[in-house]
């Protein structure tokens, strides 16, 4: 099971630690200031991928770098990774393995699996549905889109 994301802000209301952690989905740069437990400072992390990295684990360069953490790439590679992308038709250059059984995964791996399918990018449910059924939507129209 993979655990929720969430990503470590500054917070002076918490005198001993200074940061506390909040949910990816809830993350605004323009209200939120970034916190590396790492070094125990404000602002990205420095552990992050290169964008080369980052698109042989199946993300979208375009997605890069990931949330919380600072590029490690040159403006010039991201632009050659996202390039490179969109001329393989706008596909991911690392094909994510749907199992042949994903509908009896725990919904938080379909969630997960539904997250990288769309490059990293948290799950917006319409009204009225769950988590599981917005990963499940989009699941079976890859799989749709991969038969076709």
């Amino acid at each position: 099971m993979e655990p929720a994301k969430t990503i470590s802000v500054v917070c002076p209301e918490n005198v001993r630690a200074g940061y506390k952690n909040i949910p990816l989905a809830e993350f605004d740069p323009a209200v939120h200031v970034p916190f590396d437990r790492e070094t125990g400072k404000p602002g990205l992390r420095a552990d992050g991928p290169t964008v080369a990295e980052y698109v042989a684990a199946g993300y979208l360069a375009s997605a890069y770098p990931p949330d919380g953490y600072a590029s490690r790439s040159t403006d010039e590679e991201i632009a050659a990774a996202v390039a490179a992308q969109q001329d393989n038709g706008g596909a991911n250059a690392t094909v994510i393995d749907i199992p042949a059984d994903w509908q009896t995964l725990h919904w938080k791996q379909r969630v997960a699996l539904a997250e990288k399918l769309n490059g990293d990018a948290a799950l917006s449910p319409d009204e009225g549905q769950t988590q599981g059924d917005a990963a499940d939507a989009v699941i079976v129209a890859e799989v749709a889109r991969r038969a076709g």
